[in-house]
């Protein structure tokens, strides 16, 4: 297991080394926020949730992950995000998917949201924990404001791909 920030990510300061890491956990203090995976680069996949790499690098966050973070910075910025391979998930699929024989990425993922129980994880998610009010706060006035002005946030394109 490796541990970076979210900083880190941002400033493209995470060599992946000769491991890889597909499941991924973003934790700020003691609270589980999320659980992700990726078939190919657990930290590109974290840059798509802030909006800054891979497919989704258009500066704007494209989830609810990367909205709290966004919401939250620089404070956020300190998150920490463990990085785990198959092997570091082995003891969460042994204790919460005991029946399956094979697994991969995907059944490691689940394994860990049932065992962590983050806040922003619905699916495979026995017990969400609750998202701090501290945190909350600045993600519901970024979305209230998306709510209230939503020809100014959103950009909708219909089936041709034209605005």
């Amino acid at each position: 297991m490796t541990t970076v920030t979210i900083q880190d990510v941002i400033d493209d300061n995470v060599k992946e080394g000769g491991e890889t890491h597909y499941v991924y956990v973003v934790r700020a203090d003691e609270t589980v926020l999320y659980v992700g995976k990726s078939k190919r680069s657990a930290i590109e996949r974290l840059g798509e949730h802030l909006g800054i790499g891979g497919v989704m690098a258009c500066g704007v966050p494209s989830s609810q992950l990367g909205e709290l973070i966004t919401s939250n910075a620089p404070e956020s910025h300190q998150w920490q995000v463990q990085l785990l391979t198959l092997e570091d998930c082995r003891p969460y699929v042994v204790k919460h998917l005991s029946s399956v024989v094979r697994w991969d990425e995907d059944k490691a993922e689940i394994a860990v949201i049932q065992s962590l129980c983050p806040c922003l994880n619905r699916m495979y998610n026995p017990r969400p924990q609750r998202i701090p009010d501290h945190w909350r706060k600045s993600i519901d006035e970024r979305m209230r404001d998306r709510l209230e002005n939503p020809a100014e946030s959103f950009i909708r394109y219909d089936a041709e791909g034209k605005t």
